[in-house]
Protein backbone atom coordinates (compact mmCIF):
# COMPACT_ATOMS: atom_id res chain seq x y z
CA UNK A 1 0.00 0.00 0.00
CA UNK A 2 2.84 2.24 0.68
CA UNK A 3 3.85 1.77 -2.89
CA UNK A 4 0.40 2.82 -4.07
CA UNK A 5 0.48 5.93 -1.93
CA UNK A 6 3.85 6.82 -3.31
CA UNK A 7 2.55 6.30 -6.80
CA UNK A 8 -0.57 8.23 -6.01
CA UNK A 9 1.51 10.94 -4.40
CA UNK A 10 3.83 10.99 -7.34
CA UNK A 11 0.86 11.14 -9.69
CA UNK A 12 -0.63 13.94 -7.61
CA UNK A 13 2.63 15.78 -7.66
CA UNK A 14 2.90 15.22 -11.34
CA UNK A 15 -0.69 16.27 -11.87
CA UNK A 16 -0.25 19.35 -9.68
CA UNK A 17 2.71 20.46 -11.76
CA UNK A 18 0.87 21.34 -14.94
CA UNK A 19 -1.91 23.25 -13.17
CA UNK A 20 0.71 25.50 -11.55
CA UNK A 21 2.15 26.22 -14.97
CA UNK A 22 -1.34 26.92 -16.25
CA UNK A 23 -1.97 29.27 -13.35
CA UNK A 24 1.30 31.05 -14.05
CA UNK A 25 0.44 31.33 -17.72
CA UNK A 26 -3.01 32.66 -16.87
CA UNK A 27 -1.48 35.21 -14.51
CA UNK A 28 0.99 36.25 -17.20
CA UNK A 29 -1.84 36.57 -19.73
CA UNK A 30 -3.84 38.69 -17.25
CA UNK A 31 -0.82 40.87 -16.65
CA UNK A 32 -0.32 41.24 -20.42
CA UNK A 33 -3.98 42.14 -20.84
CA UNK A 34 -3.72 44.73 -18.08
CA UNK A 35 -0.60 46.20 -19.67
CA UNK A 36 -2.29 46.28 -23.07
CA UNK A 37 -5.36 47.94 -21.56
CA UNK A 38 -3.19 50.52 -19.81
CA UNK A 39 -1.31 51.22 -23.04
CA UNK A 40 -4.61 51.53 -24.91
CA UNK A 41 -5.84 53.97 -22.26
CA UNK A 42 -2.62 55.96 -22.56
CA UNK A 43 -2.99 56.07 -26.34
CA UNK A 44 -6.63 57.20 -26.01
CA UNK A 45 -5.64 59.88 -23.53
CA UNK A 46 -2.85 61.09 -25.82
CA UNK A 47 -5.23 61.15 -28.80
CA UNK A 48 -7.83 63.04 -26.77
CA UNK A 49 -5.19 65.54 -25.67
CA UNK A 50 -4.10 66.04 -29.27
CA UNK A 51 -7.69 66.55 -30.36
CA UNK A 52 -8.24 68.99 -27.49
CA UNK A 53 -5.13 70.95 -28.50
CA UNK A 54 -6.30 71.09 -32.11
CA UNK A 55 -9.74 72.30 -31.02
CA UNK A 56 -8.16 74.98 -28.82
CA UNK A 57 -5.95 76.14 -31.68
CA UNK A 58 -8.93 76.30 -34.03
CA UNK A 59 -10.93 78.20 -31.41
CA UNK A 60 -8.09 80.72 -31.02
CA UNK A 61 -7.90 81.18 -34.79
CA UNK A 62 -11.65 81.74 -34.99
CA UNK A 63 -11.47 84.26 -32.12
CA UNK A 64 -8.69 86.14 -33.91
CA UNK A 65 -10.71 86.19 -37.14
CA UNK A 66 -13.77 87.47 -35.30
CA UNK A 67 -11.73 90.20 -33.60
CA UNK A 68 -10.27 91.26 -36.95
CA UNK A 69 -13.72 91.38 -38.52
CA UNK A 70 -15.07 93.40 -35.59
CA UNK A 71 -12.20 95.87 -35.95
CA UNK A 72 -12.89 96.20 -39.67
CA UNK A 73 -16.59 96.80 -39.01
CA UNK A 74 -15.77 99.42 -36.36
CA UNK A 75 -13.40 101.18 -38.75
CA UNK A 76 -16.04 101.18 -41.49
CA UNK A 77 -18.65 102.56 -39.07
CA UNK A 78 -16.25 105.30 -37.96
CA UNK A 79 -15.56 106.22 -41.57
CA UNK A 80 -19.29 106.35 -42.31
CA UNK A 81 -19.87 108.54 -39.24
CA UNK A 82 -17.08 110.89 -40.30
CA UNK A 83 -18.60 111.15 -43.76
CA UNK A 84 -22.05 111.79 -42.31
CA UNK A 85 -20.68 114.37 -39.87
CA UNK A 86 -18.78 116.14 -42.62
CA UNK A 87 -15.39 114.83 -41.52
CA UNK A 88 -12.18 115.00 -43.50
CA UNK A 89 -13.23 112.18 -45.82
CA UNK A 90 -16.58 113.74 -46.70
CA UNK A 91 -17.11 115.09 -50.21
CA UNK A 92 -17.02 118.86 -50.36
CA UNK A 93 -20.00 118.89 -52.72
CA UNK A 94 -22.23 117.28 -50.06
CA UNK A 95 -23.42 120.40 -48.27
CA UNK A 96 -26.62 120.85 -46.34
CA UNK A 97 -29.19 122.81 -48.26
CA UNK A 98 -31.78 124.90 -46.46
CA UNK A 99 -32.26 126.03 -42.89
CA UNK A 100 -32.62 123.86 -39.84
CA UNK A 101 -35.98 123.13 -38.21
CA UNK A 102 -35.19 125.43 -35.29
CA UNK A 103 -34.17 128.48 -37.35
CA UNK A 104 -35.76 131.77 -36.32
CA UNK A 105 -35.42 135.33 -37.65
CA UNK A 106 -32.84 136.24 -34.99
CA UNK A 107 -30.63 133.36 -36.13
CA UNK A 108 -30.76 134.61 -39.72
CA UNK A 109 -29.95 138.16 -38.64
CA UNK A 110 -26.94 136.96 -36.63
CA UNK A 111 -25.67 134.94 -39.60
CA UNK A 112 -26.12 137.63 -42.29
CA UNK A 113 -25.38 140.92 -40.47
CA UNK A 114 -21.73 140.60 -41.48
CA UNK A 115 -22.73 141.23 -45.11
CA UNK A 116 -24.50 144.49 -44.48
CA UNK A 117 -27.14 146.32 -42.54
CA UNK A 118 -30.40 144.37 -42.41
CA UNK A 119 -33.73 146.17 -42.71
CA UNK A 120 -36.08 143.18 -42.42
CA UNK A 121 -35.80 139.42 -41.88
CA UNK A 122 -38.38 136.65 -42.05
CA UNK A 123 -37.84 132.89 -41.42
CA UNK A 124 -40.79 131.09 -42.99
CA UNK A 125 -42.49 128.71 -40.53
CA UNK A 126 -45.32 126.24 -40.60
CA UNK A 127 -48.45 127.80 -39.12
CA UNK A 128 -49.52 124.65 -37.27
CA UNK A 129 -46.25 123.31 -35.85
CA UNK A 130 -44.27 126.57 -35.76
CA UNK A 131 -41.18 124.84 -37.21
CA UNK A 132 -39.10 126.46 -39.92
CA UNK A 133 -39.87 125.35 -43.46
CA UNK A 134 -36.20 125.59 -44.40
CA UNK A 135 -36.06 129.01 -46.07
CA UNK A 136 -36.39 132.68 -45.26
CA UNK A 137 -36.11 136.25 -46.59
CA UNK A 138 -33.62 138.98 -45.73
CA UNK A 139 -33.91 142.61 -46.81
CA UNK A 140 -30.64 144.55 -46.74
CA UNK A 141 -30.38 148.34 -46.63
CA UNK A 142 -28.30 149.21 -49.66
CA UNK A 143 -26.21 152.32 -50.37
CA UNK A 144 -26.37 153.48 -53.99
CA UNK A 145 -24.35 156.08 -55.81
CA UNK A 146 -21.57 158.30 -54.61
CA UNK A 147 -23.84 160.54 -52.51
CA UNK A 148 -24.06 157.92 -49.75
CA UNK A 149 -27.83 157.92 -49.95
CA UNK A 150 -29.64 154.98 -48.37
CA UNK A 151 -32.53 153.47 -50.21
CA UNK A 152 -34.56 150.36 -50.29
CA UNK A 153 -33.58 147.70 -52.82
CA UNK A 154 -36.50 146.07 -54.58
Amino acid sequence: MAKKRKLDASKGAASSGPPKKQQQQQQQQLQLQKLQEEEAKKVKVEEEEEVAEEVEEEAEEVEEEVEEEEEEVEEEEEEEEEEEDGGEDANEGDKQIGLGWDTIAETLIAAFKQYGEIEDCKAVTDKVSGKSKGYGFILFIAVFGCWGRRCRRW
